[in-house]
C-alpha cells in the first residue's frame, strides 16, 4: 500500500466520476421513463406500475435501513449540541473545567478555570467531555426534544420529502464541495501555484458555491412554499 500512495489522485478521482455516472444516469433515466410523473422516491413508481411482493420487500427494508442507522447519524449531531449546552462555561454547564489527567494515570478530573492546570496548554489533554455532574436528565431531555423535533418536521413536511432534503444537501454539498475545498487551497497554497489555479478556485466559489447554492436553495424553498400553499 506505501508503494501506491502516489496513485490516491487518481483512485479518489476516478470513485468520484463513477459515481457522479452511476447518480447520473438513474436520476435521468427516471424522468426519462416517467417525465413529470416521476415520484419524489423513484420506487414508489416502481411499485404503482408493478404492485410486486418484491418491490413490497424492497420499500420494507430501506425503511428499517432507515431505522437502523438513524442513530447513528443523530449521535454526532447530540455530541455538538450536548457540547454547546453542557460543556464548562457554556448555557447550562458548570463553571469548572474538565480536563483529561496527563500524569499517566487515567481518568478525567475537574479542575477551576484558575488552575494551573490550564496555564500552560501544551500539557492539557485535548479530551474534554460533558461533566458527570451534569443530570442525566438533561442531557435525556435535549436528545428527548430533538427527536420530537425531527418527527414534527418529518410529519409536517413529508410530502416535500425530496425538496426539504435537497435544501439541506445543498447547503452542505455547496459547503463541502464548492466552498471549504478552494478556501483551503487558496489559504495554503496561493502563493506557491500558478495564478490560474487561484482564478479556478474562485470560479468554483463563485459561480458554483455562492451563485450555484443560493439558486438551489431559493429554488427548493419556492418548490416547498408553493406546494404546500397549493395543497391548502
Amino acid at each position: 500500500m506505501v508503494g501506491n500512495r502516489h496513485m490516491y489522485p487518481y483512485f479518489l478521482h476516478l470513485t468520484i466520476c463513477i459515481l457522479a455516472l452511476i447518480l447520473s444516469s438513474l436520476g435521468i433515466s427516471g424522468y426519462l421513463r416517467y417525465g413529470h410523473a416521476t415520484q419524489q422516491i423513484i420506487i414508489a413508481n416502481l411499485i404503482e406500475e408493478n404492485d410486486s411482493i418484491f418491490l413490497t420487500i424492497i420499500y420494507t427494508l430501506i425503511c428499517i435501513s432507515v431505522m437502523l442507522t438513524y442513530p447513528l447519524q443523530l449521535f454526532p449531531v447530540i455530541e455538538v449540541i450536548e457540547n454547546a449546552l453542557f460543556l464548562p462555561g457554556k448555557i447550562f454547564g458548570p463553571k469548572t473545567l474538565v480536563v483529561e489527567s496527563v500524569n499517566g494515570e487515567g481518568g478525567i478530573q475537574e479542575a477551576s478555570e484558575t488552575d494551573s492546570l490550564i496555564k500552560d496548554k501544551s500539557k492539557v489533554g485535548l479530551a474534554v467531555a460533558v461533566p458527570k455532574s451534569v443530570s442525566a436528565w438533561k442531557r435525556n431531555l435535549i436528545r428527548l426534544l430533538l427527536i420530537c423535533a425531527e418527527v414534527g418536521i418529518a410529519i409536517l413536511f413529508k410530502d416535500q420529502y425530496a425538496y426539504f432534503g435537497s435544501i439541506f444537501g445543498t447547503i452542505g454539498a455547496s459547503v463541502l464541495g464548492y466552498f471549504l475545498p478552494p478556501l483551503i487551497h487558496i489559504k495554503l497554497k496561493r502563493h506557491q501555484v500558478w495564478w490560474g489555479i487561484t482564478a479556478l478556485n474562485v470560479f468554483l466559489l463563485t459561480v458554483f458555491g455562492v451563485i450555484g447554492g443560493s439558486t438551489s436553495l431559493g429554488l427548493g424553498i419556492k418548490t416547498i412554499v408553493d406546494r404546500m400553499i397549493n395543497n391548502q
